[in-house]
């Protein structure tokens, strides 16, 4: 039986608000971040500033289950270029604040 392509939206966003309300997204959301999907299984924290400007911030291109680890904190123009990719290695709470620095520099 093959599933109609509104089951498969309703799966995959129910799914993906799993992730928001996890422990991380719950983080990232204090901190003015949403869970973005970016295409082929990669989760990002993603926000944006007044320029359409953006930073990504991922762990090996999934949201793990704890904090700690490397982050790797990507900077995007309004048009979606790459500005530059650095890697964190700590905590997601203080890599949310880096990639807030580096957004406000953009």
């Amino acid at each position: 039986m093959s599933e109609t392509l509104e089951n498969a939206a309703d799966r995959f966003f129910k799914w993906l608000d799993s992730i928001a309300e996890s422990t991380l997204g719950k983080i990232g959301k204090s901190k003015g971040f949403h869970i973005w999907h970016s295409g082929g299984g990669c989760h990002h924290f993603r926000k944006e500033n007044e320029n359409g400007c953006y930073v990504l911030v991922c762990h090996e291109s999934e949201i793990p289950e704890n904090d700690l680890g490397t982050w790797m904190v990507g900077t995007y123009d309004a048009e979606g270029m790459e500005i530059g990719v650095e890697d964190f290695e700590g905590k997601l709470e203080d890599a949310l604040d880096m990639a807030d620095k580096l957004l406000a520099e953009v």
